[in-house]
């Protein structure tokens, strides 16, 4: 019993430790990345939601992202939602006009199904976005899981993934 939980523990501490070397080396070559070459972008966002987006770099690596969506694909649990994100951009090495992105982000908005409530929820994403370079044109794929801690009558998590076309300028 000790042997193996000595070697449990062993492993997981070489474990923590190629983590953490690999996460600081990333930061280390990161900051130097930039990620897009546009100020702000305005487009339409379908998936599991419809909706609009506007986005705003404030940063050459960071920007912030407000999304305006109606889901229509739950008949029951229909809802319009207000999103607001704080993104993280890096630059895809070795490949013009392709980053990826993280973001902490919240989400309001009302259920307007046959139960109508104010809904709050804590979320986040993660994506890829690709910035055509002879016109003012970007598409984004992202991951945007919510996590509703008002509105449901319980927590709820709901997975969104999306693509958006964005006009750039």
């Amino acid at each position: 019993m000790f042997s193996i939980r000595y070697f449990l523990l062993r492993r997981n501490t070489a474990h923590i430790r190629r983590t953490a070397l690999v996460a600081a080396l990333m930061m280390a070559f990161l900051p130097s990345l930039t990620a897009q070459n546009y100020e702000r972008a305005v487009g339409g966002r379908i998936g599991t939601m419809i909706g609009a987006s506007y986005k705003q770099f404030i940063t050459s690596t960071q920007a912030i992202e407000g999304i305006i969506d109606l889901d229509i694909i739950h008949p029951n649990d229909m809802s319009l939602r207000a999103t607001a994100l704080y993104e993280f951009h890096r630059a895809w090495p070795n490949a013009d006009g392709l980053s990826w992105y993280l973001a902490p982000g919240v989400t309001a908005g009302a259920l307007i199904s046959k139960n109508s409530s104010f809904l709050f929820a804590a979320d986040g994403v993660a994506g890829l976005e690709y910035k055509l370079s002879e016109i003012p044109l970007c598409f984004a794929f992202d991951l945007n899981p919510k996590l509703y801690l008002i509105g449901y009558g319980y927590i709820k998590f709901s997975p969104n993934i999306g693509v958006t076309v964005r006009y750039t300028f």
